[in-house]
């Protein structure tokens, strides 16, 4: 009896004269049948999806006190900002 532990069912496959059980690609004997596998399923798991935060920041005008600005920017994009320009490593491969 072969022990199976995955989320999805399991298959066989012959492939260069051996047999394996996919999708782990375990090598089995050239005898194994889907009966000799014992499937214990697992679910995966939930994947959380994170919302974008939208950074805003409001500001006067500084030739107009009466002139409002709002800058909204992807907390994401801040990241990469940073990065591409605060990273001396990055900066370093891209000054020649």
């Amino acid at each position: 009896m072969i022990h199976y532990k995955h989320s999805m069912p399991p298959a066989l496959v012959n492939i260069g004269g051996k047999r394996y059980v996919v999708p782990i690609w375990k090598e089995v004997s050239k005898t194994t049948e889907l009966k000799d596998i014992q499937w214990e399923r697992v679910r995966p798991k939930p994947v959380v999806k994170k919302e974008a935060k939208i950074l805003t920041e409001t500001f006067v005008s500084s030739s107009d006190d009466s002139i409002l600005y709002k800058k909204e920017q992807d907390e994401i994009i801040n990241k990469i900002i940073d990065i591409l320009v605060f990273d001396p490593i990055f900066m370093f491969f891209f000054t020649f």
